[in-house]
């Protein structure tokens, strides 16, 4: 597993300050009901919080230059983020690394491949989802030189990408392909199981004790959440038989447009944390919901990197709201992540016509904002990457980031250079 970036860490560099969570539900449960500044959201009859003057902390506190027109800049580039994502090979990947799968660049090419050439074809999305998992087997078989045609899950240990690896990638690349073709339409059920069959292929790519019914859209039995969120063995999703309901309230909660840069983080936020909580599938529903948030988020295209560098501070930011019911935790989260990928964008849009950013560059750039005041070697940055490179290339990105005056060095000893963010640029 690659480096990874505390939500302590995050909180202290952004200015914040929370309790222990344990002891906060305790002591501020009562301050929250009660609070103007608190905002209260309703779902399934449980009550979360939202605390609005923390959000305006953070806010003030991000040190890193945005645009002073954040929505006209968004709106601007809409269109264009939508397109990057599906093309942006590092974000597919980071969508896999956070749930431990680890697959290769070339499975994300061969995968995109094979689903452009079958987007043409006149049929349905089951048919499409079925003749992708199809050409994916003959594909893998072809290529990886093996006697397993099937693509469902299971473990081959002769070859360096397993069956298993490479139908999630087949399954998260489409999912990302359904996203960019219906990006104008809102959240349905209608919607939200064509996205999950894309990304299953048609649950073709689960364990066969995760599969749905085939009459249900959702799972029809308990299921607990994983322990790696350090969850006791009681935390599980809501009781499927208020499942539909649930999901009927967060749609109606999600598809409510907002223009503010803000509202519609804390919305994509909220939306994420609260399908996480409901967990209406056995398997998929990290997937899925940071799928929707990066909708909501107007397609962000650095997401799943950002979430990957810091994904010991995403757990712990849903295990803190988990257990406080304060949703203040996980929305500062992804104010955080979404304000460095606001940054990005807006430096490589001030930077396209006179030196512009490579995609290798604005990966290494990601990890410089998020460590900010340290300094880091070629070797820190190859650690911290989702994939991994040369340190030579990385070495020869970094001269060229210097000569941009996006970071410098600030000390060498012996051959080891030392390099940080450039802020002021």
């Amino acid at each position: 597993m690659i480096n990874t970036i505390s939500f302590d860490k995050i909180r202290k560099q952004a200015g914040l300050k929370f309790e222990d969570h344990g002891k906060w539900k305790q002591t501020n449960t009562t301050f929250l009901q009660n609070d103007k500044n608190t905002r209260k959201y309703v779902f399934n009859g449980k009550t979360f919080y939202l605390q609005e003057d923390r959000i305006k902390e953070f806010i003030s506190n991000f040190k890193l230059p945005v645009p002073k027109n954040v929505n006209g800049f968004i709106n601007e580039f809409t269109d264009k983020r939508i397109t990057n994502v599906f093309e942006k090979v590092s974000e597919i990947l980071s969508s896999q690394a956070i749930e431990g799968i680890n697959t290769t660049r070339n499975s994300y090419i061969e995968s995109k491949k094979i689903i452009d050439e079958i987007e043409s074809m006149n049929l349905t999305i089951e048919e499409k989802n079925r003749l992708i998992l199809e050409k994916g087997g003959q594909f893998y078989k072809e290529s990886y030189d093996t006697d397993r045609v099937s693509m469902a899950y299971g473990v081959n240990t002769a070859v360096k990408v397993k069956p298993y690896t490479f139908a999630n990638t087949l399954g998260i690349t489409n999912a990302y392909r359904l996203l960019q073709n219906r990006k104008d339409e809102t959240l349905s059920m209608s919607f939200i199981k064509d996205l999950y069959n894309a990304l299953t292929l048609n649950n073709e790519t689960l364990d066969l004790n995760s599969r749905l019914k085939k009459e249900l859209d959702f799972r029809h039995d308990d299921v607990y959440i994983g322990s790696s969120m350090d969850f006791s063995k009681n935390d599980k999703g809501i009781p499927a038989e208020e499942i539909k309901l649930a999901m009927y309230e967060l749609y109606e909660f999600a598809n409510k447009e907002s223009d503010d840069f803000i509202e519609n983080t804390i919305q994509a936020a909220i939306l994420h944390f609260v399908f996480v909580w409901i967990h209406p599938y056995f398997d998929g529903n990290g997937r899925m919901a940071r799928l929707l948030m990066t909708k909501k988020l107007k397609m962000s295209i650095n997401t799943n990197q950002l979430i990957l560098l810091t994904h010991s501070a995403y757990y712990d930011a849903i295990v803190a709201t988990r257990k406080t019911n304060d949703l203040t935790y996980f929305v500062t989260y992804i104010m955080f992540i979404h304000y460095i990928d606001l940054w990005l964008n807006f430096l490589v849009y001030n930077k396209k016509d006179s030196e512009p950013i490579e995609d290798l560059e604005k990966d290494i750039l990601l990890i410089f904002a998020l460590k900010q005041n340290e300094a880091l070697t070629s070797r820190d940055v190859l650690n911290y990457l989702s994939y991994k490179r040369e340190i030579s290339r990385i070495q020869r990105k970094l001269k060229d980031l210097v000569d941009k005056k996006v970071i410098k060095i600030t000390k060498t000893l012996g051959k080891k250079q030392f390099y940080i963010l450039n802020i002021e640029v």
